[in-house]
Protein backbone atom coordinates (compact mmCIF):
# COMPACT_ATOMS: atom_id res chain seq x y z
CA UNK A 1 0.00 0.00 0.00
CA UNK A 2 1.36 3.45 -0.89
CA UNK A 3 2.45 5.71 1.95
CA UNK A 4 -0.32 8.26 1.43
CA UNK A 5 -2.99 5.52 1.62
CA UNK A 6 -1.89 4.40 5.09
CA UNK A 7 -2.26 7.94 6.36
CA UNK A 8 -5.59 8.46 4.62
CA UNK A 9 -6.93 5.29 6.27
CA UNK A 10 -5.80 6.59 9.65
CA UNK A 11 -7.47 9.89 8.83
CA UNK A 12 -10.78 8.20 7.97
CA UNK A 13 -10.66 6.33 11.27
CA UNK A 14 -9.85 9.54 13.10
CA UNK A 15 -12.80 11.38 11.50
CA UNK A 16 -15.17 8.57 12.55
CA UNK A 17 -13.89 8.73 16.12
CA UNK A 18 -13.94 12.52 16.11
CA UNK A 19 -17.58 12.58 15.00
CA UNK A 20 -18.56 10.18 17.78
CA UNK A 21 -16.85 12.40 20.36
CA UNK A 22 -18.27 15.62 18.91
CA UNK A 23 -21.74 14.09 18.83
CA UNK A 24 -21.46 13.23 22.52
CA UNK A 25 -20.20 16.72 23.33
CA UNK A 26 -23.07 18.31 21.39
CA UNK A 27 -25.57 16.22 23.35
CA UNK A 28 -23.88 17.25 26.59
CA UNK A 29 -24.08 20.89 25.52
CA UNK A 30 -27.81 20.63 24.85
CA UNK A 31 -28.43 18.83 28.10
CA UNK A 32 -26.42 21.38 30.05
CA UNK A 33 -29.00 24.02 29.13
CA UNK A 34 -31.75 22.00 30.79
CA UNK A 35 -32.48 21.90 34.51
CA UNK A 36 -30.11 19.54 36.25
CA UNK A 37 -32.95 17.32 37.40
CA UNK A 38 -34.07 16.69 33.79
CA UNK A 39 -31.11 14.59 32.87
CA UNK A 40 -29.01 13.88 35.94
CA UNK A 41 -28.17 11.30 37.12
CA UNK A 42 -29.48 9.15 34.22
CA UNK A 43 -27.90 10.81 31.16
CA UNK A 44 -24.80 12.76 32.08
CA UNK A 45 -22.77 9.89 33.54
CA UNK A 46 -23.54 7.78 30.47
CA UNK A 47 -22.39 10.50 28.08
CA UNK A 48 -19.25 11.24 30.05
CA UNK A 49 -18.57 7.53 30.29
CA UNK A 50 -18.97 7.25 26.49
CA UNK A 51 -16.45 10.03 25.99
CA UNK A 52 -13.96 8.26 28.21
CA UNK A 53 -14.61 4.75 26.92
CA UNK A 54 -14.54 5.76 23.23
CA UNK A 55 -12.08 8.65 23.28
CA UNK A 56 -9.23 7.61 25.56
CA UNK A 57 -8.59 4.08 24.20
CA UNK A 58 -8.82 5.25 20.60
CA UNK A 59 -6.43 8.16 21.16
CA UNK A 60 -4.03 5.68 22.76
CA UNK A 61 -4.58 3.41 19.74
CA UNK A 62 -3.59 6.24 17.40
CA UNK A 63 -0.60 7.26 19.50
CA UNK A 64 0.76 3.70 19.60
CA UNK A 65 -0.31 1.33 16.84
CA UNK A 66 -1.12 3.88 14.13
CA UNK A 67 2.08 5.79 14.87
CA UNK A 68 4.00 2.51 14.63
CA UNK A 69 2.42 1.76 11.23
CA UNK A 70 3.16 5.20 9.81
CA UNK A 71 6.71 5.34 11.17
CA UNK A 72 7.63 1.86 9.95
CA UNK A 73 5.59 1.45 6.77
CA UNK A 74 5.41 5.02 5.50
CA UNK A 75 8.70 6.40 6.78
CA UNK A 76 10.77 3.24 7.03
CA UNK A 77 14.01 2.53 5.19
CA UNK A 78 13.78 2.81 1.41
CA UNK A 79 15.91 1.48 -1.42
CA UNK A 80 16.59 3.40 -4.62
CA UNK A 81 16.67 1.16 -7.68
CA UNK A 82 17.81 2.04 -11.22
CA UNK A 83 15.16 1.47 -13.88
CA UNK A 84 14.47 1.79 -17.59
CA UNK A 85 11.88 4.54 -17.99
CA UNK A 86 10.41 2.86 -21.07
CA UNK A 87 9.20 -0.11 -19.00
CA UNK A 88 6.57 2.00 -17.18
CA UNK A 89 3.38 2.26 -19.23
CA UNK A 90 1.93 5.22 -17.31
CA UNK A 91 4.94 7.47 -17.94
CA UNK A 92 4.40 10.31 -20.40
CA UNK A 93 7.55 9.82 -22.44
CA UNK A 94 7.14 12.96 -24.54
CA UNK A 95 6.84 15.18 -21.43
CA UNK A 96 9.85 13.50 -19.84
CA UNK A 97 11.84 14.21 -22.99
CA UNK A 98 10.71 17.85 -23.08
CA UNK A 99 11.57 18.50 -19.41
CA UNK A 100 14.90 16.68 -19.85
CA UNK A 101 15.85 19.06 -22.67
CA UNK A 102 14.70 22.03 -20.58
CA UNK A 103 16.89 21.05 -17.62
CA UNK A 104 19.89 20.27 -19.81
CA UNK A 105 19.52 23.69 -21.45
CA UNK A 106 19.85 25.24 -17.96
CA UNK A 107 23.15 23.43 -17.31
CA UNK A 108 21.91 20.25 -15.63
CA UNK A 109 23.46 16.88 -16.43
CA UNK A 110 21.39 13.70 -16.32
CA UNK A 111 22.46 11.17 -13.67
CA UNK A 112 19.97 8.29 -13.34
CA UNK A 113 16.40 7.04 -13.76
CA UNK A 114 15.19 5.33 -10.58
CA UNK A 115 12.28 4.03 -8.55
CA UNK A 116 11.76 3.70 -4.78
CA UNK A 117 11.13 0.31 -3.21
CA UNK A 118 7.61 -0.19 -1.78
CA UNK A 119 6.43 3.18 -3.10
CA UNK A 120 6.40 2.98 -6.88
CA UNK A 121 6.73 5.85 -9.29
CA UNK A 122 9.80 6.83 -11.28
CA UNK A 123 12.17 9.74 -11.24
CA UNK A 124 14.97 11.14 -13.37
CA UNK A 125 17.73 12.93 -11.47
CA UNK A 126 19.98 15.71 -12.75
CA UNK A 127 22.84 17.65 -11.19
CA UNK A 128 24.07 21.19 -11.79
CA UNK A 129 27.66 21.29 -10.54
CA UNK A 130 28.04 25.03 -11.00
CA UNK A 131 24.97 25.89 -8.91
CA UNK A 132 25.39 22.95 -6.50
CA UNK A 133 21.88 21.55 -6.78
CA UNK A 134 19.84 18.64 -8.08
CA UNK A 135 16.76 18.55 -10.27
CA UNK A 136 14.21 15.80 -10.76
CA UNK A 137 11.37 14.85 -13.07
CA UNK A 138 8.96 12.41 -11.46
CA UNK A 139 5.72 10.60 -12.14
CA UNK A 140 3.62 7.91 -10.46
CA UNK A 141 0.36 6.20 -11.27
CA UNK A 142 -2.57 8.57 -10.70
CA UNK A 143 -0.13 11.35 -9.78
CA UNK A 144 0.67 14.08 -12.32
CA UNK A 145 4.22 14.55 -13.55
CA UNK A 146 6.24 17.04 -11.54
CA UNK A 147 9.58 18.81 -11.66
CA UNK A 148 11.67 19.97 -8.73
CA UNK A 149 14.97 21.65 -7.96
CA UNK A 150 16.57 21.00 -4.58
CA UNK A 151 19.78 21.41 -2.64
CA UNK A 152 21.32 20.23 0.60
CA UNK A 153 22.46 22.86 3.08
CA UNK A 154 24.61 23.00 6.18
CA UNK A 155 23.08 21.92 9.53
CA UNK A 156 21.07 19.27 7.64
CA UNK A 157 18.69 21.78 6.06
CA UNK A 158 17.21 21.24 2.61
CA UNK A 159 15.72 23.73 0.16
CA UNK A 160 13.41 22.70 -2.67
CA UNK A 161 11.02 24.23 -5.19
CA UNK A 162 8.55 22.01 -7.06
CA UNK A 163 5.43 22.28 -9.17
CA UNK A 164 3.83 19.23 -7.60
CA UNK A 165 0.32 19.53 -6.19
CA UNK A 166 -1.52 16.24 -5.78
CA UNK A 167 -4.89 17.64 -4.80
CA UNK A 168 -6.29 18.60 -1.44
CA UNK A 169 -6.43 15.05 -0.05
CA UNK A 170 -2.80 14.10 -0.69
CA UNK A 171 -1.50 17.63 -0.08
CA UNK A 172 -3.08 17.44 3.38
CA UNK A 173 -1.10 14.24 4.02
CA UNK A 174 2.09 15.93 2.88
CA UNK A 175 1.41 19.02 4.99
CA UNK A 176 0.60 17.07 8.16
CA UNK A 177 2.87 14.02 8.06
CA UNK A 178 5.61 14.24 5.44
CA UNK A 179 7.43 17.41 6.44
CA UNK A 180 10.13 18.23 8.96
CA UNK A 181 11.44 21.53 10.39
CA UNK A 182 14.67 21.22 8.38
CA UNK A 183 12.80 20.88 5.08
CA UNK A 184 12.08 24.22 3.42
CA UNK A 185 10.00 23.59 0.34
CA UNK A 186 7.83 25.78 -1.84
CA UNK A 187 5.22 24.70 -4.40
CA UNK A 188 4.74 26.80 -7.52
CA UNK A 189 1.88 26.59 -9.99
CA UNK A 190 3.97 26.59 -13.15
CA UNK A 191 5.16 24.30 -15.92
CA UNK A 192 8.27 26.41 -16.55
CA UNK A 193 11.48 24.63 -15.55
CA UNK A 194 13.35 27.92 -15.87
CA UNK A 195 11.01 29.61 -13.36
CA UNK A 196 11.45 26.69 -10.93
CA UNK A 197 15.23 27.00 -11.19
CA UNK A 198 15.23 30.79 -10.75
CA UNK A 199 12.84 30.49 -7.80
CA UNK A 200 15.04 27.85 -6.18
CA UNK A 201 18.12 30.06 -6.43
CA UNK A 202 16.17 32.99 -4.97
CA UNK A 203 14.73 30.89 -2.14
CA UNK A 204 18.12 29.38 -1.33
CA UNK A 205 19.70 32.84 -1.15
CA UNK A 206 17.00 33.96 1.28
CA UNK A 207 17.45 30.84 3.45
CA UNK A 208 21.24 31.28 3.44
CA UNK A 209 20.79 34.84 4.68
CA UNK A 210 18.13 33.99 7.26
CA UNK A 211 19.85 30.93 8.75
CA UNK A 212 23.50 31.80 8.05
CA UNK A 213 24.16 28.51 6.24
CA UNK A 214 25.77 27.54 2.93
CA UNK A 215 25.08 24.88 0.29
CA UNK A 216 26.80 21.51 0.54
CA UNK A 217 28.26 20.50 -2.83
CA UNK A 218 26.85 17.14 -3.94
CA UNK A 219 27.75 15.57 -7.26
CA UNK A 220 26.55 12.01 -7.81
CA UNK A 221 23.30 10.08 -7.90
CA UNK A 222 24.30 8.36 -4.65
CA UNK A 223 24.83 11.81 -3.08
CA UNK A 224 21.24 12.62 -4.06
CA UNK A 225 19.92 9.35 -2.64
CA UNK A 226 21.74 9.90 0.65
CA UNK A 227 20.22 13.38 0.68
CA UNK A 228 16.75 11.76 0.27
CA UNK A 229 17.48 9.22 3.01
CA UNK A 230 18.32 12.09 5.35
CA UNK A 231 14.97 13.71 4.51
CA UNK A 232 13.24 10.41 5.35
CA UNK A 233 15.02 10.17 8.71
CA UNK A 234 14.08 13.76 9.53
CA UNK A 235 10.40 13.09 8.78
CA UNK A 236 10.56 9.96 10.93
CA UNK A 237 12.18 11.77 13.87
CA UNK A 238 9.71 14.66 13.63
CA UNK A 239 6.80 12.21 13.69
CA UNK A 240 8.19 10.26 16.66
CA UNK A 241 8.48 13.49 18.65
CA UNK A 242 4.92 14.59 17.92
CA UNK A 243 1.34 13.50 18.51
CA UNK A 244 -0.46 11.57 15.78
CA UNK A 245 -3.77 12.94 17.06
CA UNK A 246 -2.53 16.53 16.70
CA UNK A 247 -1.25 15.80 13.20
CA UNK A 248 -4.61 14.30 12.20
CA UNK A 249 -6.31 17.46 13.46
CA UNK A 250 -3.86 19.49 11.31
CA UNK A 251 -4.77 17.29 8.36
CA UNK A 252 -8.48 17.84 9.02
CA UNK A 253 -7.90 21.60 9.23
CA UNK A 254 -5.88 21.66 5.99
CA UNK A 255 -8.65 19.85 4.11
CA UNK A 256 -11.09 22.55 5.20
CA UNK A 257 -8.70 25.49 4.77
CA UNK A 258 -5.65 24.76 2.56
CA UNK A 259 -2.69 26.92 3.54
CA UNK A 260 0.98 27.54 2.67
CA UNK A 261 3.41 24.92 3.94
CA UNK A 262 5.77 27.48 5.50
CA UNK A 263 6.47 31.20 5.78
CA UNK A 264 8.55 31.27 2.58
CA UNK A 265 5.68 29.88 0.53
CA UNK A 266 3.29 32.31 2.22
CA UNK A 267 5.58 35.24 1.41
CA UNK A 268 5.88 34.18 -2.23
CA UNK A 269 2.11 33.81 -2.61
CA UNK A 270 1.55 37.26 -1.09
CA UNK A 271 4.38 39.21 -2.76
CA UNK A 272 5.65 37.13 -5.68
CA UNK A 273 9.15 36.95 -4.19
CA UNK A 274 11.00 35.48 -1.23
Amino acid sequence: MKQENWILLAYIGFIFIWRQIVSSIEILTVLSSLPLSDYLPQNSPVLIWNLIVIGVPLILFFETYIKYLIVNRVLGAVEFLPVQLESFDYVDQSKFKKYTIDFETLGFNRLIDYTVSHQGGVGRVFVNLECQCFAEIGQAEQVPMFCSVSGCMEKDYAVAVANLSMGKDLDSVDYSFLTAPEMIGVRLNTTSVELLFESFLSLRSRVMEDLDISPIPLKTAEDNFEFLRLRQRQKRQALLRSSITVRLIKMFDYRIRPKPFNRYERTFLETGKF
